[in-house]
């Protein structure tokens, strides 16, 4: 029987992506993108990490070899790291840009729009809460490719909202759902990395 990973390296063409990550200070969502940057690097694609220099994780990205894209101070508005991004995806003719952390998400969507090469927007939501403003509740669904809910719980939360209004946690009281078209949540179930365990 043939190894899928290779047939599968092989029968596809490569991408290229940007996985945006402006934090790296470590923690459940940068290890998971940078595991998954180095995934997808194994099966042939090409695979750039976004993110500043200087933090837990930038040393594992160099560990892992990956193509490091280190992004500057944010600036107001986040705009230089905007600008920052925007000028890799162009350059680098990115695919596929993929934003992690909530304070990623609309840094990732302006930055795609202002390359000009029209990546696809990949966005996950890591943690089971409903985006903070009302503006990404109604919006933010509608300018992203896909959404990617970590759990079938994070995408209940963002289909049909979780209301606990007897909750000793402030932020888990309420948690309103995302308002648009919701065929673009998806939940990819978890892997193993069978040659390791």
């Amino acid at each position: 029987m043939p190894n899928n990973r290779a047939s599968l390296s092989r029968s596809t063409i490569p991408l290229r992506v940007v996985q945006l990550n402006s934090l790296l200070t470590g923690g459940g969502t940068d290890d998971q993108s940078v595991k998954l940057a180095t995934g997808l690097q194994r099966m042939g694609h090409e695979v750039w990490m976004a993110g500043p220099e200087g933090r837990e994780f930038s040393k594992v990205i160099r560990e892992q070899n990956l193509r490091y894209h280190t992004t500057p101070f944010e600036g107001p508005g986040k705009l230089r790291l905007i600008f920052s991004v925007a000028q890799i995806l162009r350059r680098e003719r990115i695919q596929i840009v993929h934003g992690h952390h909530g304070r990623d998400l609309w840094a990732t969507i302006f930055a795609a729009r202002l390359s000009g090469v029209r990546p696809r927007i990949v966005l996950t939501r890591h943690l089971a809460k409903s985006p903070s403003s009302w503006f990404s509740r109604r919006f933010l669904l509608g300018q992203c490719d896909a959404l990617i809910a970590v759990s079938h719980f994070v995408g209940k939360v963002l289909r049909d909202g979780v209301y606990e209004p007897d909750s000793p946690e402030p932020e888990r009281r309420s948690r309103p759902p995302l308002r648009a078209d919701h065929s673009n949540i998806r939940v990819p179930y978890g892997g193993i990395e069978t040659t390791r365990f």
